[in-house]
């Protein structure tokens, strides 16, 4: 008897020990954007393409050194100045004037 129930344990103790794999699938968000290719080497998404097509390409962007433009808000006007190379920023109202020097606002 005791000899049945060690050979019975051993057999358990193999099949319970397979080398079976379960594969197992992460399922993540992913959001996917359309892209529109601007030049060979680099694909833009296609809310950043349409800014670089709009201002002539990649080209024409790289010799760009700053972004300027106005916005009308309720307390008067703001403008914003970047600079492209080193994402410097500057905003200036008539009442305040704020700016990022690269490290610190």
């Amino acid at each position: 008897m005791k000899k049945l129930l060690l050979i019975v344990g051993i057999a358990v103790t193999f099949t319970a020990c397979k080398n079976e794999t379960k594969k197992e699938i992460e399922t993540e968000d992913v959001v996917i954007h359309d892209t529109i290719k601007v030049d060979k080497k680099k694909q833009y998404p296609a809310s950043i393409a349409g800014v670089l097509k709009a201002h002539g390409g990649i080209e024409q962007w790289n010799k760009m050194n700053n972004l300027c433009f106005e916005m009308d808000k309720k307390s008067g006007v703001e403008a914003h100045t970047t600079s492209l190379k080193d994402r410097k920023a500057k905003i200036e109202h008539e009442d305040w004037t704020i700016g990022f020097d690269g490290k610190e606002a």
